[in-house]
């Protein structure tokens, strides 16, 4: 039973994964191929220099409890490998739609699918861990935001992956790939959170932008 349900999730994923890079699937979005390329770099490059910022500065905070810097420095971690890995795979993949490189196209799409998932999982895990530490006052008041942020930012995504998963067209492509965007930029805005929230991480912040440019 058990390797039943998974060879047809396996054969799932693969259908899906050739439906993305099929021309009949994506012929219709060629326009909106730059604009959604342009998107995801700038998502990129700010989740990447945001969060290995939010590193540097908590590297210098000392008031913050172990406990709450290990989950921060975790989810930030995370946050940044979206930045450096699973965002530039997807950009990837946009281009090689854009190119009509369709070898390029299936692997770059994998990588992403494969590295969004893991490291959403991992991010939403550890959220959720930052949201039960309710001891420590300074995390009470970016709970809140923090879990709304997260619903906002994933719940599209799910929605449109449980509609479209194996009915994929033109329109749902581009709707599939602009609810990833969301998953993305919530990668690019957790550091403005936490500086707007956390006045111990805005203060490193501070810091590390000064020290660096002094130096």
């Amino acid at each position: 039973m058990t390797s039943a349900n998974y060879t047809r999730t396996e054969g799932q994923a693969e259908t899906f994964q050739k439906m993305r890079c099929s021309m009949d699937a994506t012929s219709a979005v060629q326009g909106q191929l730059f604009y959604l390329i342009t998107i995801n770099t700038i998502v990129s490059v700010v989740a990447f220099l945001g969060n290995a910022l939010i590193l540097f500065a908590l590297r210098k905070d000392c008031s913050l409890h172990p406990p709450s810097k290990l989950l921060l420095r975790c989810l930030t971690t995370t946050d940044l490998l979206v930045g450096l890995i699973a965002e530039p795979s997807n950009i990837a993949y946009l281009i090689s739609l854009l190119l009509g490189e369709w070898h390029l196209c299936r692997f770059s799409s994998a990588i992403s699918f494969i590295m969004g998932y893991m490291l959403g999982t991992v991010s939403l895990l550890t959220v959720t861990a930052v949201s039960v530490d309710r001891l420590l006052a300074l995390l009470l008041g970016l709970r809140y935001r923090q879990v709304v942020a997260l619903i906002v930012c994933y719940l599209p995504f799910g929605i449109v992956t449980s509609l479209f998963n194996n009915h994929l067209s033109s329109f749902n492509v581009l709707i599939w790939d602009l609810s990833v965007i969301l998953v993305y930029l919530n990668s690019a805005l957790n550091p403005f959170l936490y500086c707007w929230k956390i006045s111990e991480i805005k203060q490193a912040v501070k810091m590390t932008v000064r020290d660096a440019l002094c130096c």
